[in-house]
């Protein structure tokens, strides 16, 4: 992976606005590109325009001019860009950004609705030197039975733009049927965890004509998707925490199974400070910590430390910064040696019950022991208990 240089300051346009030629919807923006993009792969555009736009087709010109039009799913850029040919493939998506970067950085913003059902990956482009990059803003490795979610967009400490919740929600759909994963592991690369939402982003989307109902509503849904999706998941999935996580980023926190903290890690849900309460971070923090706790976070701003996060219950161990990484796999990869059906069913029967009333919960996970006892797999590992014998599970 090449590393990325530092971001900076996109030039932000008003959206381009639909009109009709020849019975397609065309789009013009006047936005130019510097760099040579030959060697691009696949990006997204990402955005919000009335009108039903499946997908554009972008054709830059020899002054740079990009024009779109309303095309296939996945379509090419073919050009010239300070002289260069260059040809990439984008795909459409709904509500966010996408950015060029080079000399200088421009940010445009492009409409239509979600292109494909299976999107391509999400990359970022960056320009360094006479070098054009490719980079991917979440990144997942695996390894004994453990996928390793790493959120990708250090210079911006990770935060959740629309690009990255989509890619956090297409991560956690390969996961939902993947029988090979057994635990998953979310973390954020750089100095920081994640610091909540792309506050830069959310701005550029007033510059529609409802000045950003519709942007931040479908943001604020998006974000809810990718909440849900983590309990929903079949695997555990821990929080690998360092440095901040604010907003939105101390909300996926409060959503994962379990989360392990560096001792130098700081929690706030601090929108408060800039006029914005963190209302929708409230959801899954006041279900993590006590109620009083929680509001006084949230009507304050004021960061936690490590030690409180965990007295609190929002992170399970705090741990030295230089054992974080270790202590993560090793709680991990202990959790993946149990058998995975029964973790599988356990989370999902933990989850269920939560909101239960007393009888109701303890009708119903009496049902789900019922179930499990009748497996042979626990059978096998009650017999390996009961003789004093490692189970013989399959793995």
């Amino acid at each position: 992976m090449t590393t990325k240089p530092a971001e900076t300051d996109a030039a932000l346009r008003p959206p381009p606005r639909p009109s009709v030629t020849g019975g397609r919807t065309v789009l013009d923006a006047d936005i130019r590109l510097s760099g040579d993009l030959s060697s691009a792969g696949t990006v997204e555009i990402l955005g919000e325009v009335a009108g039903d736009i499946a997908a554009q087709t972008l054709i830059v010109g020899t002054e740079g001019l990009v024009k779109g039009s309303v095309s296939a799913e996945t379509v090419e850029v073919r050009g010239t860009l300070d002289g260069k040919v260059s040809c990439l493939s984008f795909t459409l998506r709904s509500s966010a950004v996408v950015t060029v970067e080079g000399p200088q950085s421009h940010r445009a913003v492009f409409g239509g609705t979600k292109a494909c059902r299976r999107p391509a990956p999400h990359l970022r482009l960056a320009q360094h030197g006479a070098q054009t990059m490719t980079e991917a803003i979440l990144l997942r490795s695996d390894a004994g039975g453990v996928a390793t979610l790493t959120l990708n967009r250090p210079a911006s400490l990770n935060a959740l733009s629309v690009a990255m919740l989509d890619a956090l929600l297409d991560a956690f759909a390969q996961l939902a049927g993947d029988r090979s994963t057994r635990v998953v592991i979310l973390r954020g690369s750089g100095t920081a965890f994640c610091a909540g939402h792309d506050l830069k982003e959310m701005q550029a989307g007033r510059a529609a004509p409802d000045k950003g109902r519709a942007c931040f509503e479908r943001l604020f849904a998006r974000c809810a998707e990718v909440m849900q999706a983590i309990p929903a998941l079949p695997q555990p999935v821990i929080a690998q925490v360092h440095g901040i996580a604010t907003a939105a980023g101390c909300q996926l926190v409060a959503s994962c199974d379990l989360a392990v903290a560096a001792e130098d890690a700081r929690f706030g849900v601090n929108g408060v400070n800039i006029g914005l309460f963190c209302s929708t971070p409230m959801v899954a923090l006041s279900r993590n910590v006590p109620a009083k706790v929680a509001f006084e976070m949230l009507t304050t701003g004021q960061f936690i430390d490590a030690a409180r996060a965990r007295d609190v219950g929002l992170v399970n161990r705090v741990v030295a910064q230089d054992a974080l990484q270790a202590e993560t796999e090793a709680l991990a990869a202990h959790l993946a040696a149990k058998l995975t059906a029964a973790v599988r069913i356990g989370k999902r029967a933990f989850y269920d019950q939560l909101p239960l009333t007393l009888a109701d919960a303890y009708a119903q996970t009496a049902g789900v022991m019922t179930e499990n006892m009748l497996w042979r797999d626990t059978d096998e590992g009650i017999s390996a208990f009961l003789e004093k014998r490692p189970p013989d599970w399959p793995r």
